[in-house]
């Protein structure tokens, strides 16, 4: 069984449409008041009806009508991917403060209210990956728009859709193209864009070590930088332990959101539990510098034990015993 409702758009101006309508009714009427020429009953009662109704459609229209299909009995099933990356952590613009996730949030409960009783509204997650409410959306340093629209294509959540919204600020540095995958969902996918993407930043999102480490061996670390500078310009990553430097890498900026990642080789100088802080030199004018710095903490094993044997045996003695040896 296939139902079909009829609703207008949530902020739709109900009084001035009705008002409208009345007015619009008073001038199909005067329009037909004219006896010259001659019209049968009829037709004066059926013309201005008519031109009544053509207006009224037409003032009508301005609200927004909209005709929606609830197959198999079941409601409109909406999933809202909200963006949860660093970048969300910025201010919004230049002179607001706000975070681009505080903004975000707020949109999402706009939806929910503007929905409540007319769709079943779901939240997901997303960054590197999509991910359940409850759960993490991987590393939050990528933003991967398309690799979540095609993930939410599998899960269940995706199989009785009828349309996304992507709340997000738009810096998309990983994954598929999200164009190329909303289209194959075969629903609309609108986007509700928050914050300012202009603003300078530059953020250590993640950095790669190992678990444990020797006194005295070099230990290779990967350092993932993001900028918002165009390509070609010099990031400058230092790795240091209690400020101590440890190493340092230059590598050039691959333009606005992308990522680049700085190998720096590092040799631990103590045992014991090391945390290292790996930082990129902050941008002028930058807006946070929060997310400039990340630390990793790693298990310094002692260096390797060198074992000296002594023995009471003469030198004569001993350089034959070891000639004996090389026999």
């Amino acid at each position: 069984m296939t139902d079909l409702t009829l609703h207008l758009a949530p902020n739709a101006p109900w009084l001035p449409l009705l008002l409208l309508s009345v007015a619009l009714v008073a001038l199909a009427v005067w329009a037909y008041r004219f006896r010259v020429p001659p019209l049968g009953a009829a037709a004066r009662r059926v013309l201005p009806a008519a031109r009544a109704i053509a207006l009224i459609a037409l003032a009508w229209l301005l609200a927004q009508p909209v005709l929606e299909r609830s197959r198999a009995g079941r409601g409109a099933s909406l999933v809202v991917l909200l963006d949860r990356s660093t970048s969300m952590t910025l201010p919004a613009g230049p002179g607001d403060p706000t975070p681009r996730a505080a903004l975000a949030d707020r949109a999402v409960a706009s939806l929910r209210d503007a929905w409540r009783g007319r769709a079943r509204l779901t939240v997901m997650p997303f960054a590197a990956r999509l991910a359940a409410d409850s759960l993490p959306a991987g590393a939050r340093g990528a933003t991967a728009l398309g690799t979540a629209l095609a993930q939410l294509a599998a899960s269940p959540a995706g199989q009785q859709l009828d349309g996304v919204v992507v709340v997000s600020d738009g810096v998309i540095n990983a994954g598929d193209d999200p164009a190329a995958v909303a289209r194959t969902l075969g629903v609309p996918v609108h986007a509700v864009a928050v914050g300012h993407p202009g603003l300078p930043d530059r953020a250590v999102t993640e950095i790669e070590a190992s678990e444990r480490a020797r006194v005295g061996e070099p230990t290779p670390v990967r350092v993932h930088v993001r900028s918002s500078e165009s390509r070609g310009a010099g990031l400058t990553v230092r790795l240091t332990d209690a400020g101590r430097e440890l190493g340092r890498a230059t590598v050039a900026a691959p333009g606005p959101g992308r990522e680049v990642v700085a190998e720096i080789r590092a040799i631990p100088v103590k045992p014991g539990l090391a945390v290292w802080r790996a930082g990129v030199d902050p941008l002028p004018g930058e807006a946070l510098t929060d997310n400039d710095a990340r630390q990793v903490a790693l298990d310094v094993a002692p260096g390797k034990l060198g074992v000296l044997i002594l023995t009471s045996r003469s030198p004569p003695a001993c350089a034959r015993a070891a000639a004996g040896a090389t026999r």
